[in-house]
């Protein structure tokens, strides 16, 4: 705008001009003391009491009219100064456009919630009335969208996907067979997949890890160490919650919850205590994290999820959402011109709303059909369209279904 570009050019100009005033006050001002000091000096005695009274008489109206300029120049400046800006708001009603898709499935059960996130397109969803979790992906074949089990088992201490196989509780599966392939060592407490030749298991004593190799139909020890070294305080700790972020594309840097706080790991996998592993950020407590885009990161806990540029380690925004509220942020989202994620009503579950991170007006809602609520946010394996956001809902029978919508 040319008036906001008018207003700053001057204002730019005002600093200096008062600084110069100022400075044109003060220096006359140490003149008329430094006079009078040698006037004192050069006086005799007698003389001393009458000559300077003169003098004083003399400049205190010179004085006086030098503060009278300042305080004038004072009175304009105050108004701006002490009035109150308000933020600009408007209100820009946000349509999302829903469509439900055809998703040809396997024999579907009925589901109760997400139990893990696995990556942006792997969930593990528990069973309703089962202790049983699904291993779930939705495929793009042809533009047909195929809901594929990858695996499923009772409910774990942890797992992750390893190639064709499953790693569990200090057990390897062939996820074709189901048989066990390979026995660890006891004691871990979770697993990562650093790469598909290489995981990683993490043990509970010491912060330490294990570098496992893939080789010969067997996993074989590569490196182990602590990536954290704080001595005997650390005899109980342990790393857990281990991520790949998709928008690096280095192997060696990955995440790990340590305490209450993530932290990125830049892993040396030939001496693990040398790796380098820098803290992103502080909190009460985190049920999960994950990866927005290129430079922010999302970590959520029951009530609320912190937005964390994780290249510059420091907070931008912090979402508050009730409990047990499904939160999902578009593919759309952007902290310049569409701050906002998706959460379903607490009191219609099937109610999508917009909610405006940085409270710049952004409105909109939508209503699932029926009862269907949603569950999570998912990425399409083969689908290209990066504008589309996919969402996993239950229907009214708690079976999976897929929706997409696009926020215009």
């Amino acid at each position: 705008m040319r008036t906001a570009e008018n207003l700053r050019s001057k204002a730019t100009k005002v600093l200096p001009k008062i600084e110069e005033i100022v400075k044109d006050v003060s220096d006359k001002v140490q003149i008329i003391l430094k006079t009078l000091e040698q006037k004192n000096q050069r006086t005799k005695k007698q003389e001393v009491k009458e000559e300077t009274m003169i003098f004083i008489q003399e400049k205190c109206y010179q004085i006086e009219q030098m503060d009278n300029q300042l305080q004038q120049y004072t009175n304009l400046i105050n108004p701006i100064v002490e009035t109150k800006i308000s933020k600009s708001k408007y209100e820009s009603q946000l349509n999302i456009e829903i469509s439900q898709l055809e998703m040809f499935k396997f024999d579907s059960h009925k589901y109760e919630k997400v139990y893990k996130y696995i990556d942006d397109y792997t969930l593990a969803i528990k069973r309703m009335d089962e202790e049983i979790i699904d291993i779930v992906q939705v495929v793009n074949e042809n533009n047909s969208f195929h809901l594929q089990k990858v695996y499923q088992m009772e409910i774990p201490q942890y797992f992750v996907i390893h190639g064709d196989r499953v790693v569990t509780d200090q057990k390897c599966f062939d996820l074709k067979t189901n048989q066990i392939i390979f026995n660890f060592e006891t004691g871990s407490i979770d697993a990562f997949s650093l790469t598909d030749e290489f995981l990683i298991i993490a043990y509970t004593l010491y912060a330490k890890i294990v570098v496992y190799k893939w080789q010969n139909d067997t996993y074989e020890p590569y490196s182990k160490g602590s990536i954290l070294n704080y001595g005997g305080q650390m005899k109980n700790e342990f790393f857990f919650r281990f991520r790949k972020n998709p928008y690096l594309e280095d192997d060696m840097i990955f995440y790990a919850q340590y305490r209450k706080s993530i932290y990125m790991i830049t892993l040396n996998i030939e001496k693990i205590s040398q790796s380098k592993a820098q803290k992103l950020n502080s909190q009460h407590e985190i049920a999960d994290y994950n990866f927005i885009n290129a430079f922010l990161m999302a970590c959520i806990s029951d009530t609320e999820i912190t937005l964390i540029d994780y290249i510059q380690a420091k907070t931008v925004g912090v979402i508050k959402f009730q409990p047990n509220l499904c939160c999902i942020v578009p593919n759309q989202f952007n902290m310049s011109n569409m701050p906002i994620y998706i959460a379903n009503s607490q009191s219609a579950y099937n109610e999508l709303i917009v909610q405006d991170i940085l409270s710049q007006g952004f409105k909109g809602k939508a209503r699932l059909d029926g009862n269907k609520v949603p569950l999570s946010k998912i990425r399409v394996v083969n689908f290209e369209n990066s504008e589309f956001t996919h969402v996993l809902i239950l229907d009214e029978d708690r079976r999976l279904k897929l929706i997409e919508f696009i926020i215009e």
